[in-house]
């Protein structure tokens, strides 16, 4: 399986670095300041834990071009910025398969528009972290699944497949279903969450014992 991996932040580097890692056929589109990292360091993954460093060098493009054949496309950026990769995925119709991957609170209709129903699958990320210059400072532990479904809830020979190439990788994948819903719910339980742990002070063993904040979470 071919795979363009659009976003080259914390999570698509991740990922990227891993499949690279473990044979996988993968491109990681990057831009600008982060490209120029890329180029010269190499996708840096500390892990936040153990500080335990990795350096992988995977293959890089600025844009995908209309007749660039990839199996799938993975894109994963904040939601406010898919706009602005929408009509550069839309240019290209050779790849069957974009699957997003993202906190998304208003659902997969401008996806749909752009691409096509048959081209969208929607899904959540698997890791977490900050970037530190060209390092990727990331947490991630094999509870945290990559979780992700196709618009109509089956399960398909390219979900299946999507799932052995993730697994390949050490990296746990799960087909969903529902998986709009478990996007809104997701993205409505985050600030409610946040906002119990800030109340908290930052401390979850004190929020846990703080019944007022859980109460006002929930």
């Amino acid at each position: 399986m071919r795979i363009v991996i659009v976003g080259a932040g914390v999570v698509g580097s991740f990922n990227a670095a891993r499949l690279k890692d473990a044979g996988q056929d993968v491109t990681l589109l990057a831009r600008g300041r982060r490209l120029a990292e890329l180029r010269e360091h190499g996708v840096v993954l500390e892990n936040f834990r153990t500080g335990q460093r990795t350096i992988t060098q995977v293959p890089l493009v600025e844009r995908l071009e209309p007749e660039e054949n990839y199996d799938l496309t993975l894109v994963i950026l904040r939601n406010n910025q898919i706009p602005s990769v929408l009509p550069m995925l839309a240019q290209n119709r050779r790849i069957p398969s974009v699957l997003f991957l993202g906190n998304n609170a208003k659902g997969p209709q401008d996806l749909i528009a752009a691409l096509g129903r048959q081209r969208v699958l929607i899904g959540m990320a698997n890791v977490g972290g900050a970037r530190d210059g060209y390092v990727v400072r990331y947490l991630w532990a094999r509870w945290m699944p990559l979780m992700f479904g196709e618009l109509d809830d089956v399960i398909t020979a390219r979900t299946d497949a999507i799932v052995r190439m993730f697994k390949s990788a050490g990296l746990p994948a799960r087909f969903i279903k529902n998986a709009d819903a478990y996007l809104k719910t997701h993205a409505a339980g985050l600030p409610s969450l946040a906002g119990a742990a800030y109340l908290a002070g930052g401390n979850v063993r004190q929020l846990a014992h703080t019944p007022q904040a859980l109460k006002l979470y929930l």
